[in-house]
């Protein structure tokens, strides 16, 4: 069944809560509702003192986000962190993970308290509606919908559709996954929402999620919201059910494979509200892939459109067609983006449509050739680099098998991609369709020339070899090299 992947980013709820920016303003008026509580009578006195104590712990996520200046138009917000998340991976990598979990439970009060004070995003309302038929139970099995947000805007949107407020009904409706979820939830064959960052509620021992949207409109939002904050201080089986990519490896990969299992016949990948930020690298390239061919683009690949300016550069002879041409049909075909040179975008007006998802640069190959090196060297595990001016791709399936047999895990080149397009994307390979690097203990790659202009070079500095093999030097590519003279001292650039 050819499915439908949408990918939500924090753009997506832009209209109802904040974004990183807005982020400090919003804790600030967070507190100032907190303080206004009357107490005693809204909080007991057990509770008034834990409400004390989130304002205190509210006072100091600020003081490490965010420096406030008063100038004449108002309170400056200047940012010490990139965002929220980074202070929270802070937390997490100098192991204060008591910080963390206080950090994790005042964002899910916070946005417990957003979501009342604020009307659901009417951009989740409308996109229920139009994936629904004839009543609230005919979610389509064609869409998936992995999310960064650990907001409840799907279930909140939901629940006006469902007519039913209980949220952890909708939560199971909907079939909500998250690296807590413990109950069998097979997304395989049904809607499916997957929440790297899990959702901003709390969950017991057992991994059941309470979510803590205010039901009671006779309760003031602030009041709900140090209610929960007191359960949680008070209860130590009550834990914050928003937990990071980056936290729980092992728990974030299952869930991972659980959305390709379920996502492996997606024909259309959807971006909506989400930039593919760095920070999100690692599992934003388990879903996305590479391709430089428009006619083979799927769902979710990252289009490099290549033209004659960069063949020419990288030293390829011929003439080339130019995959500018070919964007709007990449993209169609589910292509995530596309790179394409500058001189090719700017001016000319049937690229203006396009241009939110067009990653613009100055010479597409050396892009592909500069993404190649970043992956290895984030890897940074051993080379074999093989060159010659015959038996290069058996040798590499020699080589390859003979190291696969005695336990070692292969990065091989695809068929014969030796060169500086080949190379790149034989390297993607363990970013791609569901790899990591941490898959392959060592690459043997083919490494191949056809002109004096340095293309082995080039290629040894996308991949230094920790091993070169050269097998032999004949009288090839005479009409671009000359002498073979000049054939050895291309082939000598490997070393």
């Amino acid at each position: 069944m050819d499915k439908v992947t949408y990918l939500f980013g924090a753009g997506a709820s832009a209209l109802s809560l904040p974004t990183i920016k807005d982020i400090p303003e919003r804790l600030i008026n967070f507190k100032n509702a907190l303080v206004k509580i009357e107490t005693p009578g809204e909080l007991s006195t057990d509770q008034t003192k834990d409400r004390d104590i989130l304002i205190k712990e509210i006072d100091k996520i600020l003081g490490e986000i965010v420096k406030v200046e008063q100038t004449e138009s108002g309170a400056k917000y200047i940012p010490l962190q990139a965002s929220i998340d980074t202070y929270a991976k802070k937390l997490f990598i100098v192991g204060e993970y008591e910080g963390l979990d206080r950090l994790k439970a005042v964002l899910c009060v916070f946005f417990s308290f957003e979501q009342t004070v604020k009307v659901t995003d009417p951009r989740y309302d409308n996109f229920f509606a139009s994936i629904l038929r004839d009543s609230a139970h005919s979610l389509p099995k064609s869409v998936n919908i992995i999310s960064w947000n650990y907001d409840s805007q799907f279930e909140i949107a939901y629940s006006k559709f469902s007519r039913d407020e209980r949220m952890q009904n909708n939560m199971s409706t909907l079939n909500v996954v998250t690296k807590l979820t413990r109950e069998n939830r097979d997304p395989t064959d049904r809607f499916s929402i997957f929440k790297i960052n899990g959702t901003a509620a709390f969950h017991d021992h057992i991994g059941k999620i309470y979510p803590i949207l205010r039901q009671d409109s006779n309760i003031l939002p602030a009041v709900h919201a140090a209610i929960w904050y007191s359960n949680w201080l008070t209860n130590k089986q009550l834990f914050p059910s928003l937990s990071f990519a980056w936290e729980g490896k092992e728990e974030s990969i299952a869930l991972i494979k659980l959305f390709e299992s379920s996502a492996k016949d997606t024909v259309a990948l959807v971006i909506i509200g989400y930039s593919i930020p760095f920070f999100n690298r690692e599992i934003d390239k388990q879903i996305i892939d590479f391709s430089i061919d428009s006619r083979t683009a799927r769902a979710g690949e990252l289009f490099f459109a290549l033209s004659q300016p960069d063949y020419e550069r990288a030293g390829f002879n011929g003439t080339f067609a130019d995959a500018h041409n070919f964007i709007a049909g990449a993209l169609e075909r589910g292509a995530i983006a596309a790179v394409a040179r500058r001189e090719r975008v700017h001016g000319h007006a049937d690229k203006q449509s396009l241009v939110d998802r067009l990653l613009v640069v100055d010479d597409v190959i050396a892009a592909l050739q500069t993404l190649a090196r970043k992956v290895y060297e984030a890897w940074g595990k051993p080379v074999v680099g093989i060159t010659g001016s015959a038996g290069k791709t058996t040798t590499k399936e020699l080589t390859a098998h003979v190291l696969a047999e005695t336990g070692f895990r292969v990065l091989k080149s695809e068929r014969n991609y030796n060169n500086g397009l080949g190379l790149p994307l034989s390297v993607l390979q363990m970013v791609s369709q569901g790899h990591q690097p941490d898959d392959y203990d060592l690459a043997v790659l083919e490494m191949g020339m056809s002109s004096p202009t340095h293309e082995i070079r080039r290629l040894a500095q996308i991949t230094p070899p920790d091993i070169g093999v050269e097998l032999m030097v004949a009288p090839v590519h005479l009409e671009h090299l000359g002498t073979i003279e000049n054939v050895a001292a291309m082939k000598a650039e490997l070393l």
